[in-house]
């Protein structure tokens, strides 16, 4: 758009050209005869001071097409930026996956011992609740970063308009 306005504020400057034919006929009723008359103008004007409008136009037209451009450059530089930032967000996501994945494992292997002290009668029933407290808490927290994940892997869909 401001491309466009720009380029009419440099057409501002060219001289204006404009044409016209007109064709008439006239019929003499008393003497029968007929009159045609055809007429062609081509009309060039050139401005030779405007006050300086023109030049004036073509400079705020030049300024609002800069403006245009570096507006956009910005917005690309946030969208890079932003995707960036997202892209280093979803591998510090998948690396706290992998470490609650290992604690979830940790987590029932001691549950395991556990339920097998207890049932031996080596350990109290709050120990087995502990054990199972914490299978719950990685469990927990490995579904949340899942959840985490898949946020993130629809806010880069969207940043690359998928």
């Amino acid at each position: 758009m401001q491309q466009l306005s720009h380029r009419i504020s440099k057409e501002a400057f060219l001289p204006s050209v404009s044409g016209s034919y007109s064709y008439s006929q006239s019929n003499d009723i008393y003497s029968g005869s007929t009159h045609d008359n055809d007429q062609l103008s081509l009309r060039l004007s050139l401005d030779i001071f405007d006050g300086f409008t023109k030049r004036q136009n073509l400079q705020s037209a030049q300024l609002n097409l800069d403006e245009a451009r570096l507006d956009y450059e910005a917005a690309l530089r946030d969208l890079d930026q932003a995707l960036s930032n997202q892209d280093r967000a979803l591998e510090t996501q998948n690396q706290l996956i992998l470490i609650h994945q290992t604690n979830l494992a940790s987590a029932r292997q001691d549950l395991e011992v556990v339920s097998q002290q207890y049932d031996a009668g080596f350990s109290s029933i709050l120990d087995l609740m502990d054990a199972q407290l914490s299978v719950l808490q990685s469990e927990t927290n490995l579904l949340q970063d899942l959840y985490t994940r898949k946020q993130i892997e629809a806010e880069i869909r969207r940043l690359i308009g998928q």
